[in-house]
């Protein structure tokens, strides 16, 4: 049990030190999670959100040789457990693990599979926010960022119809949660 509360309590800071850029600090933190984690019986979620964090960690330091087996591993302990339509937060680490794989295939030059990555992600995110427990700002602000790299995506593959669909379907999103406004106002 205390070994389950540290992972999570590391990945949790580790999460934090990623998108604040501090790479040398959550590739640190994140070794010292796996290194507590062990051959602990934890659960599957948050092997999975270990992995997920250690392959983002890698990306950004591009030592990708086993960011592909992380990323793979991380959604073959998720994707069984998303059957359940009420586990938000098994969607929202599937969301978060695709928008990872995005990055490593936009390193591959694969467009075909980034795009289906962001498409992934999107999905998975759009079921977090729809979840009645979990439909607020946070759940949707994640939908927003992805159908951004969605779009982004698809205008490098010269899909622009695709690309305009996605941006306007952020923009209403950020609208619905008053990040956007209109002039009007």
């Amino acid at each position: 049990m205390l070994v389950t509360v540290v992972a999570v309590a590391q990945l949790g800071e580790t999460r934090c030190l990623s998108k604040c850029e501090a790479i040398d600090g959550a590739v640190s933190n994140i070794a010292e999670a796996i290194s507590a984690i062990g051959d602990h019986s934890i659960s599957s979620q948050i092997r999975a959100r270990t992995l997920t964090l250690r392959a983002e960690c890698a990306i950004h330091n591009d030592a990708i040789t086993e960011t592909e087996g992380d990323l793979d591993e991380a959604i073959s302990f998720l994707e069984p457990l998303a059957g359940m339509a009420i586990a938000a937060g098994i969607h929202g680490d599937l969301s978060y693990c695709w928008s990872v794989k995005t990055k490593l295939r936009a390193k591959h030059d694969d467009q075909v599979g980034t795009i289906s990555a962001w498409q992934k992600a999107v999905v998975n995110a759009k079921h977090v926010a729809s979840v009645s427990q979990a439909n607020n700002v946070y759940t949707k602000d994640p939908v927003a960022s992805f159908l951004k790299g969605l779009a982004y995506a698809l205008l490098l593959c010269g899909r622009a119809d695709e690309a305009t669909a996605a941006f306007d379907e952020r923009n209403v999103i950020l609208y619905s949660i008053g990040v956007l406004t209109t002039d009007a106002e």
